[in-house]
């Protein structure tokens, strides 16, 4: 492997890094075309359209799209940006979907995970599954200022029974705390009455304490101090009850534990793109887990709250489920009989990382990397 270049591509931000490339064989190509441009790509090729990406194939409403011969197509690998690039007018995702080696969830099963269309999607707010009043669910929430920096978060679990699936989910980072108040409430009622726990950072205090004295929302879930084990969820009543969860290490080292385990015991299932662009870029770092330089991981940590509640005595007694016996109860060659289904395949090519190229993905590319295979 060469590694005395680096290349920048053009991305809706900016010029931006990225680690290489990569081509493969495909005999799934179509042709979209906007009327001003077009461009070739997989069917499931990521495009971003009114701020989601959506694989190429389901674009037929918006665009023209015919299938193309069997050849050949290339991937940018880990853009350093927001993991997207500009190619021929079109924004599309680069492939950064194995997870580095650092990653919570592991490689195999990130390469597993597929984002599903939402039923409906509006100013962040993506639904998945439809709600059903014989279904459990639940919310877990982290909270921001609105201030177009960290994202305001929501993630919706049906716990009806395992596998746990997600069925909505929400990110912002323009909304006010009052109005994400308000929309949490909603949401709750939407979903018959979803329990909801707020994690206490930034202004989580805030948002909790006008769900509870504004809306009245008999859902909201407390928690107080369990000493060396860090919380539990409470009644509401003691002096150290909190309205929410602060998360500790404590908390977040058992949340990410279970988490792990949930995803890759197929015990959870995730259906939105966003959260698996999180996942995949959720890494350790020290004694803990984080996003990576660049990337965000609002989405990630009320899946890590959410994980950390099924092991308290309120779930079980709500679900009537033991969550980690029943994961447990999974042994480890089952678990590999379960991924040697999906049938990886190495295509056997290598990265390129050579001296500072510019490469411009508004013209043909083949014609820009002619010579590089």
């Amino acid at each position: 492997m060469k590694t005395s270049r680096k290349y920048m591509i053009l991305t809706p931000t900016g010029w931006s890094n990225f680690s290489g490339i990569r081509r493969k064989h495909s005999t799934n190509v179509i042709k979209i075309d906007d009327g001003i441009a077009t461009l070739k790509c997989t069917k499931d090729h990521l495009i971003k359209i009114d701020g989601n990406f959506t694989q190429a194939q389901h674009l037929i409403e918006k665009f023209t799209i015919t299938d193309e011969s069997s050849q050949d197509v290339y991937d940018i690998l880990d853009v350093e940006l927001n993991n997207e690039y500009i190619t021929n007018g079109f924004i599309s995702h680069n492939c950064a979907w194995l997870g580095s080696s650092g990653t919570l969830i592991s490689g195999a099963v990130l390469k597993t995970l597929v984002g599903q269309i939402p039923i409906k999607a509006h100013d962040g707010l993506k639904m998945y599954f439809e709600p059903d009043p014989l279904r459990k669910y639940t919310m877990t929430v982290d909270t921001s200022q609105g201030k177009g920096l960290d994202y305001s978060s929501i993630q919706i679990i049906d716990i009806t029974e395992m596998p746990y699936q997600q069925v909505c989910t929400f990110k912002n980072n323009l909304m006010t705390p009052g109005d994400f108040s308000e929309l949490i409430f909603r949401m709750s009622k939407t979903y018959h009455d979803a329990t909801i726990l707020i994690e206490l950072n930034d202004v989580g205090h805030t948002v909790a304490e006008t769900i509870y004295n504004e809306y009245e929302a008999e859902t909201l879930i407390s928690t107080e101090s369990a000493g060396a084990r860090g919380k539990r969820i409470s009644a509401g009543f003691g002096k150290s009850s909190e309205k929410g969860i602060r998360v500790s290490k404590s908390v977040k080292g058992l949340g990410c534990s279970v988490l792990k385990l949930l995803i890759e015991q197929r015990q959870l299932i995730i259906n939105d793109h966003d959260t698996i662009h999180e996942l995949s870029r959720f890494s350790k770092k020290a004694n803990s887990y984080e996003a990576e330089s660049g990337a965000h991981d609002d989405l990630v940590m009320p899946l890590v709250i959410f994980a950390w509640m099924t092991d308290q005595q309120y779930f079980k007694d709500l679900t009537d489920i033991n969550t980690l016996m029943k994961l447990r109860d999974k042994t480890e060659d089952q678990l590999m009989n379960e991924l040697s289904g999906f049938g990886f395949v190495d295509d056997g090519s290598s990265y390129h990382q050579e001296e500072d190229t510019i490469i411009d993905m508004t013209t043909d590319f083949r014609q820009e990397f002619r010579g590089l295979f």
